[in-house]
């Protein structure tokens, strides 16, 4: 019917999503921030994420293992009041944590999502015993 005929299929992909300037002004963290903190039993945490380039993009911090987050943006999930975040109007975005305890031991995850990328800033947290206070004049067992 239709012989010597070629029909030619085209298909035009439209993209949706980010573009070269998009891609090229995609948020990054500071490298030089802490990774790994150390603290004892009581203290408060102050784990560090600095975002550059954020525009309209959410910070979420969450635990490593856990299935939900502990903050979006300044918003925090949990009625516990002791995880909060320090904002400032520029880059940082720290995840405070108050009194810690030796079950907030672990990885914390600073997160920022693109259309095309998840970004990740692992902070490793190590919660110790409180160590004994001394008091002169007395010797304290172990």
């Amino acid at each position: 019917m239709f012989r010597g005929i070629k029909f030619v299929l085209v298909i035009t992909l439209i993209t949706v999503g980010e573009t070269a300037e998009d891609r090229a002004a995609l948020p990054s963290f500071n490298e030089s921030t802490p990774q790994n903190v150390t603290l004892y039993q009581g203290e408060t945490a102050r784990l560090l994420c600095h975002v550059y380039n954020l525009q309209n993009k959410k910070v979420t911090w969450q635990k490593k293992g856990q299935h939900y987050p502990l903050t979006v943006s300044t918003f925090s999930f949990l009625s516990d009041r002791s995880i909060r975040i320090e904002h400032d109007e520029d880059s940082e975005w720290n995840l405070i944590i108050e009194k810690v305890q030796r079950n907030d031991t672990g990885i914390y995850q600073c997160k920022v999502a693109t259309k095309t990328a998840l970004l990740v800033r692992e902070v490793h947290l190590t919660v110790k015993d409180k160590v004994p206070v001394d008091i002169p004049g007395k010797i304290l067992s172990c």
